[in-house]
């Protein structure tokens, strides 16, 4: 699940091969303004730009297709992906796209000017699942099977791109993501945790509290609020950043929660489940908007 960058609009990926985009603009519950058969199999990601201008979408045919929210036209199709691509994210200029996929050690970087691939990161033991551009596009962030954390410095050349490990989780990590002034990172996986990492140094802080494997981690837009997604749990969980503290448990879902977004505002948290269920919560009261 993911939210349009002007809150008006949130976008659902479905196991059966849709994306579905709601629209958010008039009061009452969130209606259906698009559905897009993004492919034949299952969605695995999808992420708009930051401009709004596209809706990547990725899954089981190792295709990314890039489609137009407010009509939902294909625009553009990445196809020649050896592997299935498993994490979305734009660069925050909007000009690049990476993606972490099966099977392999790192990152695939796309031009989103020419269409071509830029370049590949390689240096996980295993494959990666969870990706986030920095504030400022210098640097990605992946989470891997092989239970760490590594950052990518974007500008060197590709020969001296060797990643910064962060190593702590006792599982395969899942999610990971930047607070907006980049200083922080959020990572979740199946050791039922989130490790809050500063980068300015020090060990990360151990946010516990999910009875199953963390599989989404988002900051607000204000950087003081984390949301996570509890997996088999059924529960979405609200965090102080700056204690650490839990803030409230947003009970509803009848299934596994899978995602997790906050409206750009930070007044809304979406939620995506299993049954293909989507909820819209109230950040500030935790009840049950839509």
């Amino acid at each position: 699940v993911h939210n349009l960058p002007d809150g008006q609009l949130v976008a659902s990926g479905s196991h059966d091969g849709t994306v579905r985009l709601w629209s958010l603009a008039r009061p009452g519950p969130p209606r259906v303004q698009h559905v897009i058969r993004a492919l034949v199999g299952q969605v695995f990601a999808i992420a708009f730009s930051p401009d709004g201008r596209f809706l990547a979408s990725t899954g089981t045919d190792r295709a990314i297709r890039l489609f137009d929210p407010q009509t939902g036209r294909l625009l553009r199709t990445l196809s020649g992906i050896q592997m299935i691509p498993q994490g979305l994210a734009f660069s925050p200029d909007g000009s690049r796209l990476a993606a972490t996929s099966t099977g392999r050690s790192g990152v695939l970087l796309w031009d989103l000017g020419n269409g071509e691939l830029e370049s590949g990161l390689e240096g996980h033991g295993a494959e990666a699942f969870g990706i986030s551009f920095s504030s400022d596009g210098r640097r990605l962030i992946t989470a891997s099977v092989d239970r760490t954390v590594r950052i990518w410095e974007l500008g060197r050349k590709p020969h001296d791109r060797s990643p910064v490990e962060l190593v702590g989780h006792r599982g395969v990590v899942v999610a990971v993501t930047y607070t907006p002034d980049g200083q922080l990172i959020a990572s979740a996986g199946a050791d039922r945790t989130i490790r809050l990492w500063d980068l300015r140094g020090g060990p990360p802080r151990i946010l516990r509290g999910h009875g199953g494997p963390v599989l989404s981690v988002v900051f607000s837009p204000d950087g003081q609020r984390l949301a996570s997604a509890g997996g088999l749990d059924r529960t979405v969980r609200q965090w102080s950043v700056n204690t650490g503290t839990l803030d409230r448990t947003l009970m509803g879902h009848a299934d596994a929660v899978h995602d997790v977004d906050f409206s750009p505002d930070g007044h809304l948290i979406a939620s995506a489940g299993g049954k293909g269920e989507v909820r819209i919560w109230d950040s500030s009261t935790g009840q049950v908007r839509h």
